[in-house]
């Protein structure tokens, strides 16, 4: 039950890494594993015993969730909306870019 989320949250925060959003790389990560299952583990194991620590995996995706859309809710901006978002990362990751628009083809050349 807890691993669609573990693998939204292992995703998002490939992708802020990769991206270079550096407060999502910190924040996701400690929310994952101090705040979601440490935290829900205290909470719980005395109440449910061993079942809370099972209980207290499911809600720490359940946590993770709600950053991740926390911060996509903050960081969108009105018409950006993962505007050339292929391009961009292209950008970042080429030693030399070369675009050329021939014929209504797009032509990307780069260097790595």
């Amino acid at each position: 039950m807890c691993m669609p989320l573990a693998v939204v949250s292992l995703h998002y925060a490939s992708y802020a890494q990769t991206a270079e959003k550096k407060a999502m790389s910190v924040i996701l990560p400690v929310v994952d594993g101090m705040l979601g299952v440490v935290l829900c583990s205290f909470l719980l194991i005395s109440a449910m015993k061993m079942n809370g620590l099972y209980v207290s995996n499911v809600l720490n995706g359940v946590i993770c969730a709600i950053v991740i859309t926390a911060g996509a809710w903050i960081a969108l901006k009105p018409g950006d909306m993962g505007k050339n978002v292929g391009i961009r990362l292209v950008y970042r990751m080429a030693e030399t870019v070369s675009y050329q628009n021939l014929l209504g083809m797009n032509v990307l050349t780069m260097h790595i």
